[in-house]
């Protein structure tokens, strides 16, 4: 005669098949894809972060910064985007074609800015159309917070 025995799996779990023996039933975690508004949610309830609020665009008007340091590198960013903007005009980088861009790095080596050029791939946000518009960005942020920007806080 064979008995049988129910058992209710508790919330966010499953039944474990592949590690439960007959001795021993075990559940496993629901694997949940993580969105950016769990991630938000988790942050808000650990009390980290702000909120930015702004009245001009409707692209994100509660921007949330995790950290001092992102808000200032956003801030930062921004900036020389600006400036960018400023000095670039009306030129935009072409990726279809192999125009040069030219674009601002750390130089981990010398520990001093230096200005690069790409013209196949992106890898950054900020380009120039020359390399002298890039230095002069430089020179009218000044290198903390041209660093700040590329994320480099020392």
């Amino acid at each position: 005669m064979s008995q049988s025995l129910e058992f209710k799996v508790p919330e966010g779990y499953v039944f474990d098949k592949d590690n439960s023996t007959n001795e021993v039933i075990r559940f496993k975690p629901i694997k949940k894809k993580i969105t950016y508004e769990d991630i938000i949610q988790e942050l808000k309830a650990k009390n980290i972060g702000i909120y930015v609020r702004h009245g001009f665009t409707t692209i994100d008007s509660n921007l949330f910064i995790a950290s001092t340091n992102q808000l200032e590198q956003l801030s930062a960013l921004n900036k020389l985007m600006n400036v960018a903007k400023y000095l670039n005009g009306d030129w935009e980088p072409n990726w279809k074609s192999k125009q040069e861009k030219y674009y601002i790095v750390y130089d981990y080596w010398k520990f001093v800015l230096t200005v690069t050029c790409t013209n196949s791939f992106q890898s950054t946000l900020v380009y120039f159309e020359s390399p002298l518009l890039a230095k002069q960005a430089i020179e009218i942020l000044g290198e903390d917070e041209v660093k700040k920007a590329l994320g480099i806080f020392e």
